[in-house]
């Protein structure tokens, strides 16, 4: 997970770099949040996954934007 978690970081750190432009104006700096998630511990089904992986996205952008968020455990994978 924190191999995962640390490309995620690298990914959104080159993000920070690119500069986008709309019919010759540069629009400034974009930044990027992403979610991780993992088996087991945050689901055992691609759509769990994805919305563990959602929800660690939802409290990134919550949480201030321009930031790598890991999933919450799943209650009944903690057992």
């Amino acid at each position: 997970m924190e191999d995962t978690r640390r490309r995620a970081e690298e990914l959104r750190i080159s993000f920070q770099q690119l500069s986008i432009k709309h019919r010759d104006i540069v629009l400034g700096k974009v930044t990027r949040s992403l979610g991780v998630a993992a088996l087991p511990d945050h689901g055992t089904t691609g759509v769990e996954l994805l919305a563990a992986a959602d929800g660690a996205l939802l409290r990134a952008k919550e949480e201030g934007r321009d930031r790598v968020l890991i999933a919450e455990v799943a209650v009944n994978r903690a057992e």
